[in-house]
């Protein structure tokens, strides 16, 4: 979507990766197609990975002490970076991470996979 006050995105609709255990199975989707399965893949989630968007309201119904990465961005373009998701993750007795990606809320996100990677694999090293 393009405009004033729209959020633009390279891909039409949000995309998540969900580590279901610590033997590093992983699942991503772009679209759920339910909301019982979409509540059923966060419930067995160990780490959530998503860039800041309203899908990750969805880790409400992840169980306590479950990951949270977040992609946030340094821009300040539409939107200054907001702390909603962390304090959420934090009522919710989750642990959270932040990735930081050039960007802005309203502009496409760009950020190192390898520093997706590495925090992935510093919180399940964490969480054995």
């Amino acid at each position: 979507q393009e405009g004033k006050g729209k959020r633009t995105t390279r891909t039409s609709s949000i995309s998540i990766l969900l580590f279901t255990n610590l033997l590093d199975r992983s699942l991503s989707f772009r679209s759920l197609p339910s909301f019982l399965q979409n509540e059923a893949l966060f419930l067995r989630a160990a780490v959530v990975v998503a860039s800041h968007g309203g899908a990750l309201m969805n880790m409400m119904y992840a169980l306590q002490g479950t990951a949270i990465v977040k992609i946030g961005y340094w821009g300040q373009g539409g939107m200054c970076f907001p702390s909603f998701f962390m304090t959420m993750a934090m009522k919710l007795l989750h642990d959270y991470w932040l990735v930081m990606a050039e960007g802005s809320y309203s502009t496409p996100l760009k950020c190192s996979i390898e520093d997706i990677l590495k925090t992935v694999d510093h919180v399940l090293s964490v969480k054995r």
